[in-house]
């Protein structure tokens, strides 16, 4: 696969060739607590991270005209890898920008404000909706289009997830599948901000939208059959969506002390694939619908 990332008007989009961009999947066991989202009513900033740029743009027309005021929107490439390698160069260039600032004045730290400087330069800075190129985020979420698991997030509805799952991350054994956490390697999960998340969905379907709570599955590969489907849900018993990025934007999140939500449009089920029978539209028009809730919640 080939990826390239391009920058028009301050927006980064990371396209792919022989590969399939138009459906996600995502996966994640619980680590420490984040801090809770206080973003509401405050000037801090929201990213939003996407996989490929159709998914970035329903968000930015959901947003609407004064996306700039507070959202940055990243295309980040599709996986888990490239969402979290993505999220923390777009972190760390706010990070090193906000410090640049801090030292500019000084004289005496002009050295260092030098070195942040030529840090923050070094990255192309936030997507577009970056008012200036230097924001000091209080909130990261992941967002795209995904699958819904039968009889918990029907095709063309929404899921707000109430954690990221790595349900890939692990080793396969005689025995069965174990995760990382089993292994005692880490944390496969990362919980979300869970009042963001409920309010968040209690606005969704007060505004008539059809919205499911649950875990959001990140996986590598996506599901294409019943079996792998049953899988996922032995593991994951309260799994609603698969993705491919949730759980690498909620890590880098993590790394950063910040809380994180992951928003999902369902264009398929998740089990056997039928690509007749996906809705990359229907879920496209959710993901916006739900950003133009998603922009009340956050300014109110």
């Amino acid at each position: 696969m080939k990826v390239s990332t391009t920058i028009v008007k301050g927006t980064i989009g990371t396209t792919g060739s022989d590969t399939d961009t138009t459906v996600g999947t995502s996966a994640a066991v619980e680590t420490s607590p984040l801090v809770s989202a206080n973003v509401s009513g405050s000037s801090a900033r929201v990213l939003i991270v996407t996989a490929v740029d159709a998914e970035r743009d329903a968000i930015l027309r959901g947003l609407g005209d004064h996306a700039s005021d507070r959202f940055d929107v990243v295309a980040a490439g599709v996986g888990p890898t490239s969402a979290a390698a993505g999220t923390a160069a777009a972190l760390a260039f706010a990070s090193a920008a906000a410090s640049a600032r801090e030292l500019a004045p000084g004289f005496a730290a002009s050295v260092e404000s030098d070195a942040a400087q030529a840090s923050a330069a070094s990255w192309p800075g936030p997507a577009r909706g970056t008012g200036d190129g230097s924001p000091a985020y209080g909130l990261v979420i992941s967002a795209g289009i995904g699958g819904g698991f039968p009889g918990r997030a029907p095709v063309g509805s929404l899921v707000v997830a109430d954690a990221m799952v790595a349900a890939d991350l692990g080793s396969q054994t005689p025995d069965g599948f174990l995760s990382v956490d089993e292994l005692g390697f880490g944390s496969s999960r990362v919980a979300a901000d869970a009042e963001l998340a409920a309010r968040l969905r209690h606005e969704l379907q007060r505004a008539g939208l059809a919205v499911s709570g649950g875990t959001a599955v990140t996986v590598s590969t996506a599901t294409g059959t019943a079996e792998t489907a049953a899988e996922l849900l032995r593991r994951v018993p309260d799994a609603a969506a698969e993705g491919m990025e949730g759980f690498g934007v909620a890590t880098a999140a993590q790394q950063f002390g910040l809380p994180v939500l992951e928003l999902r449009g369902i264009s398929n089920a998740v089990g056997p694939r039928d690509r007749d029978a996906w809705r990359i539209k229907d879920a496209l028009d959710a993901l916006q619908a739900a950003s133009s809730i998603l922009r009340e919640v956050i300014t109110s």
